[in-house]
């Protein structure tokens, strides 16, 4: 009886088993890639387009300035330009002979889910008054361009896909946004990051 080890011929991966095997791959590593910590401060801070960048004063405004906010005006560049926060103070100041600390969060471009996502920013950590929210007689279905680079990935994953024309343009944005914002934050000497609040710059 021949008792010699019987030879086994390699085995091979099939196209469509490698195929399956990169796929998967690829995507643990996206996966992974968007599960990147960063910090929030440096996103909201990331946006310099001058319709944009006002971006970063709100969140310093919610979270690193403790003046009060009393009313909160929220909405297109109709309230950019057409809210004056220091006007309000002071007709009201003039009216009550109290003071009142009035805030325009409003940013250009339309865009319901940014709305949301300033609104829930300042009512989750702060305690508001009045939350003035712009609107309009026939509600448009464009979204802002900062929801994206803004958003939480709980926010552009959930996002609702039936009137949402920017889901997956966002989507697949994540994976390079999240590896951007990792990088300033683990290495803002080489991007020229500031990671703290800095008064002297509000």
């Amino acid at each position: 009886m021949d008792e010699r080890p019987r030879h086994i011929p390699p085995q091979h991966l099939s196209p469509g088993q490698f195929l399956g095997l990169l796929a998967g791959a690829i995507m643990l590593i996206v996966v992974g890639i968007c599960l990147l910590p960063h910090s929030r401060f440096v996103r909201f801070n990331n946006l310099t387009e001058p319709a944009v960048i006002k971006a970063g004063w709100i969140y310093e405004r919610i979270h690193h300035d403790q003046t009060p906010i009393d009313i909160m005006f929220i909405g297109t560049s109709r309230s950019v330009f057409g809210v004056d926060s220091a006007g309000v103070e002071s007709a009201y100041r003039q009216a009550t002979r109290q003071n009142l600390h009035v805030v325009n969060f409003a940013m250009q471009h339309l865009g319901r889910d940014l709305h949301y996502l300033l609104a829930r920013e300042a009512l989750l950590n702060r305690t508001i008054k009045l939350l003035v929210l712009e609107i309009t007689e026939d509600e448009p279905r464009d979204l802002h361009p900062a929801f994206g680079p803004l958003a939480d990935v709980s926010d552009i994953l959930l996002a609702p896909l039936i009137i949402n024309v920017s889901y997956f343009a966002n989507l697949g944005r994540l994976p390079l946004r999240q590896m951007q914002l990792f990088l300033r934050t683990t290495l803002p000497g080489v991007y020229g990051t500031t990671l703290k609040f800095t008064p002297a710059k509000y």
